[in-house]
């Protein structure tokens, strides 16, 4: 006789394999195989679908690419709908998460794999594209359109976009990196574009958002990344609520434009401005030891440091954070006095002030010659204050005041056991 602890212990044994089976049959891996364009009209693993020259699964499962390679045939180029993930292998044609009804909510990611041609988390003809996340890792996506959303219909929200270890060469091709947005799109709002890893992106393009409205996007440099010659926007034509974080990165920047905030952390205190570009070693060159050098730098509403960097900081630290031409010093200028309060752990404040200079020194060193010593106008963070946070000394009191109880505990146990022991 089956009791309701085994009659429990059975249904969910039932609903676990269930679960298993649905899981699998919804998921179609390929291994190690070349599809073309001729060959997939055939593949019985595949339907065509309303865009032109696409296929999906045939029963709708994501599809995971293991070492694949898809290849034209002639000048015929594919499109695979519904890709979970690639790893390795090479994609002569385009991949999306989803496709318009099934756009949003997509998880797109790439491995070790080369793609020149069109990268997509979600993909919508009319509609909405949001919330879709598409993560690449050391594969070469040299001249592809890369989206997290992408639509020409009413938005494309939410999305994100992470390249790390990347090489995106757009030489010879407009190129474009975006969070979220397309020709003709109504919203691409929310949206965040990471670059990190030592990738290299050349004559490229990147958005936060591209949209008719574009607001509260995020694009982040982190850490050392070659970006030459590439121009970054928070969004198509408007800056609010969008924000640029360079997060201990350094470089020469072409175009920043269309953010109301460029937020610093983990910045590089007390070096001399050094900065080296070279186009013609081979993967190209730029690099700086603090803050980045913008040849044309649009007009921003706030620069913030907000993660220093460093526990060991002193008055008169100094990291400087912009750069730039002699034609755009007012744009950062105005900032100039600005103080702020910032926290260096849990156990300091650290009381900031932004300091412009009309002519601060660098060195730059560019093609492979000798470092020449020039003039930029600039402006920088110097810590002005070092205080010890309240909050700790607060902590404090309150460790004395619980070891008072204690003590005082301990004391009255004695007392207690010390009246025992006479009146016994």
């Amino acid at each position: 006789m089956m009791t309701k602890k085994n009659l429990a212990k059975a249904v969910t044994l039932s609903l676990l394999l269930s679960t298993a089976l649905s899981s699998n049959a919804w998921a179609l891996e390929i291994n190690k195989e070349t599809i073309t364009a001729d060959s997939i009209k055939t593949d019985s693993r595949f339907v065509s679908s309303e865009l032109e020259d696409s296929y999906s699964a045939v029963n709708g499962e994501k599809i995971t690419l293991i070492d694949v390679k898809i290849e034209k045939s002639g000048n015929d180029a594919i499109s695979l709908i519904g890709v979970e993930s690639v790893n390795g292998g090479e994609i002569v044609g385009s991949i999306f998460g989803g496709f318009n009804d099934m756009a949003n909510d997509n998880t797109l990611t790439l491995n070790d794999t080369i793609n020149n041609v069109m990268i997509i988390g979600g993909y919508s003809q009319s509609g909405e594209a949001n919330g879709n996340t598409v993560i690449i890792n050391n594969s070469d996506v040299s001249t592809a359109a890369i989206y997290g959303g992408n639509t020409y219909g009413t938005s494309a929200n939410g999305n994100t976009l992470e390249l790390n270890g990347c090489i995106a060469d757009g030489t010879g091709r407009s190129s474009i990196i975006v969070g979220g947005g397309g020709y003709g799109a109504e919203q691409a709002n929310g949206n965040s574009v990471l670059i990190t890893g030592n990738t290299k992106i050349y004559y490229n393009l990147i958005y936060g958002g591209y949209a008719k409205e574009s607001k509260n996007n995020t694009v982040t440099i982190r850490g050392e990344n070659n970006i030459v010659d590439t121009d970054i926007y928070g969004g198509q034509s408007e800056k609010t609520g969008n924000t640029l974080v360079i997060d201990n990165h350094s470089s020469f920047m072409n175009k920043v434009d269309n953010f109301e905030s460029i937020v610093f952390d983990n910045v590089k205190w007390n070096n001399e401005p050094v900065f080296e570009v070279n186009f013609y070693s081979d993967g190209n060159i730029n690099t700086g030891t603090g803050g980045i050098y913008v040849t044309e730098l649009g007009e921003i509403d706030k620069v913030e440091v907000r993660e220093l960097g460093s526990t060991d900081i002193n008055i008169g630290d100094k990291a400087y954070l912009i750069f730039t031409a002699p034609y755009d010093k007012n744009k950062i200028e105005k900032f100039n006095g600005q103080e702020s309060k910032n926290y260096s752990g849990v156990a300091k404040v650290i009381d900031i002030k932004l300091e412009y200079e009309d002519e601060a020194n660098l060195s730059l060193k560019q093609n492979g010659g000798e470092a020449q010593t020039t003039t930029a106008p600039a402006l920088s963070a110097v810590v002005t204050g070092v205080e010890r946070n309240e909050q700790t000394n607060l902590v404090a009191e309150n460790r004395a005041v619980a070891a008072a109880f204690v003590n005082q505990g301990t004391d009255l146990i004695a007392d207690s056991l010390d009246t025992l022991s006479r009146d016994g």
